[in-house]
């Protein structure tokens, strides 16, 4: 049988994008765990749920590490690879990677929002501060959403201080309030204010 079209193999590029949209969907998956264990009816099923949570984040950044050996140019994977393990506690790679997306891609927003929250993970505040404030100035929506995830910060860091000082909490607590006042103060200035559009980076 002749006159058939050739076989073209899938490209590395190609190959890794395909990987990144599977990490994508098990992170989606992760996420609905993580819903399942705020809603779960005992502690018992909170922590069955948020064990699977985990689960998928582990199988997600297997396929996004993946993805960057295919194509070690899509920022993107990068951003996934530091979100995953930023969610399985692994702060520092969490930070490495997200370095490696934001030397790809110095404009790349979310990995600045992320980087801060793994900045928090490890009480590393005048880095989340300044993040924050380059945020503020550049990409306003991810600066809101990076705030709520210093009052969660703050919230749990008052239950458990995990290493750090009562002083120190305290005066970035008050922080986090004289920002948060600000910004209400000056959100309907912000260009997009008119049209924001909610996004759950966490």
């Amino acid at each position: 049988m002749g006159g058939g079209a050739s076989f073209s193999p899938r490209s590395p590029h190609d190959q890794a994008v395909d990987l990144y949209n599977q990490g994508v969907r098990e992170v989606g998956k992760a996420k609905d765990h993580e819903a399942d264990a705020g809603k779960a009816s005992s502690e018992d099923k909170k922590a069955k749920a948020l064990e699977k949570a985990q689960k998928s984040y582990a199988s997600a950044l297997q396929e996004f590490q993946r993805a960057v050996e295919k194509d070690p140019s899509l920022f993107q994977a990068w951003n996934y690879v530091g979100f995953c393990q930023r969610h399985l506690g692994r702060y520092e790679e969490a930070l490495s990677a997200y370095g490696k997306a934001l030397d790809l891609e110095p404009r790349y927003g979310e990995a600045y929002e992320y980087r801060a929250e793994a900045y928090l993970g490890l009480n590393k505040l005048e880095e989340a501060k300044a993040s924050y404030m380059q945020l503020f100035a550049t990409a306003r929506p991810l600066a809101d959403e990076l705030m709520k995830s210093m009052h969660r910060w703050v919230q749990e860091r008052q239950r458990d201080a995990q290493g750090l000082s009562a002083e120190d909490l305290s005066a970035f607590a008050k922080w986090v309030d004289e920002r948060t006042a600000i910004a209400q103060q000056t959100a309907s200035l912000w260009p997009g204010a008119a049209n924001k559009k909610q996004v759950d980076w966490n």
